[in-house]
């Protein structure tokens, strides 16, 4: 297996409830064997082993970490593997809007 998508990144923001990330691979030799994905434990992101389509699912957080690696494994049928790694970049998005603290004056007129 050979991937056809060195080093790739997407950004999203941390408000996000998909992705728009594909890894893709093919088998170099004459057999064309078929390839199927797989990716290192990871608990905000899963691949289908078929399509290579990554999906979210867990919730970013922009506070928490600014971007997200995601290793993916593909696998032809004639047991050769390649990696690659993808990047997720995470955008802040403003969760509370700014007010201003109200207070009473209090005072005499002398």
């Amino acid at each position: 297996a050979e991937s056809n998508t060195p080093d790739a990144s997407v950004t999203v923001a941390e408000d996000a409830t998909s992705i728009n990330l594909t890894a893709s691979a093919s088998d170099g030799d004459a057999t064309n064997n078929a390839i199927t994905y797989s990716m290192d434990d990871n608990n905000l992101f899963s691949i289908n082993s078929q399509t290579g389509v990554i999906s979210l699912t867990g919730s970013l957080d922009r506070e928490s970490a600014a971007s997200h690696n995601v290793t993916v494994h593909a696998t032809s049928a004639d047991g050769s593997v390649d990696s690659t790694t993808m990047t997720v970049n995470v955008t802040d998005v403003d969760e509370f809007d700014a007010e201003f603290n109200k207070r009473e004056a209090c005072g005499a007129v002398v």
